[in-house]
């Protein structure tokens, strides 16, 4: 996808830039415009990558960072997670921070994809990997490889949504307006 075509890469421009509720030199936090949860926020790299694992170390340690600043905004329940590139609906990496109650194997089963689940050491780990989705929680980093990359677009999200009973796909949640956001963002 061509840069001026991202929605991500257009975060620049200042029409959109009141959505941006952190940012550090390499990463933005949104809140996600159509969350599963509340909250629900997207972490997203200033510069076009397509996923996280094409990322360099500074971008590891201020995602790490966001990590320990967000977390206790959120509570004890906290998934991050990435679908790579295997089941992306924006071709521009983006890792979603939200509340949520079970576990990485819970929702992988949930998931019904067949593949390999890796618990990786850090999460710069996630280097060694192309075709996957990305967890973390509870202090642990996970990957999941599957079997096929025939998977939905919005996988994890969609099956939140599902668990949580929230309505999918994206388009069919509440979208939350610019007020919100900036009420939000005067919160954290």
């Amino acid at each position: 996808m061509k840069k001026a075509l991202c929605i991500f890469c257009q975060i620049q421009q200042n029409d959109i830039r009141k959505f941006v509720l952190f940012e550090t030199e390499h990463l933005r936090v949104v809140h996600d415009g159509f969350p599963v949860s509340v909250p629900h926020f997207l972490v997203i790299p200033k510069d076009h990558i397509d996923t996280y694992s094409q990322g360099s170390a500074a971008l590891y340690d201020e995602l790490s960072q966001i990590f320990n600043l967000f977390f206790p905004k959120i509570g004890p329940n906290v998934l991050v997670y990435e679908h790579g590139s295997v089941g992306q609906t924006v071709p521009h990496a983006h890792m979603h921070i939200l509340s949520f109650e079970k576990g990485v194997e819970e929702l992988i089963a949930e998931l019904g994809v067949q593949g390999e689940m890796i618990q990786m050491g850090s999460l710069s780990d996630i280097k060694e990997y192309q075709k996957y989705l990305f967890f973390y929680t509870k202090g642990n980093y996970f990957v999941f490889i599957p079997k096929s990359s025939d998977i939905e677009p919005g996988i994890v999200t969609n099956t939140i949504a599902r668990i949580k009973g929230v309505p999918y796909p994206a388009s069919k949640r509440q979208h939350i307006i610019p007020q919100e956001i900036i009420q939000y963002r005067v919160n954290i």
